[in-house]
């Protein structure tokens, strides 16, 4: 009994940590060969095939919502700078 208890906890201390870890990255967008998501309100881009992820921006501002164009070669997004929320393309 003890032990069944132990491994339901257990069961359900990773269960919810990696939910955890997984709510880290956010609104991810698919190219050809690319994805790019928000982690720590900074656009991130890593290869499909998996890499190390490079950072794409480093402002003060809050990223969102990036999109691919459909030739996959630019990415189109919102930023907060300043106050003011526009759409960004890089």
């Amino acid at each position: 009994m003890k032990l069944s208890c132990t491994i339901t906890a257990l069961l359900l201390f990773c269960s919810s940590w990696s939910q955890a870890q997984t709510q880290l990255l956010r609104q991810p967008t698919i190219s050809q060969d690319h994805i790019a998501f928000v982690y720590a309100n900074d656009l991130w881009l890593v290869a499909r095939e998996g890499d190390q992820a490079q950072r794409l921006t480093t402002d003060e501002g809050a990223e969102r919502n990036p999109h691919f164009s459909p030739d996959g070669g630019q990415i189109a997004f919102t930023a907060q700078y300043d106050g003011n929320v526009d759409v960004y393309v890089m």
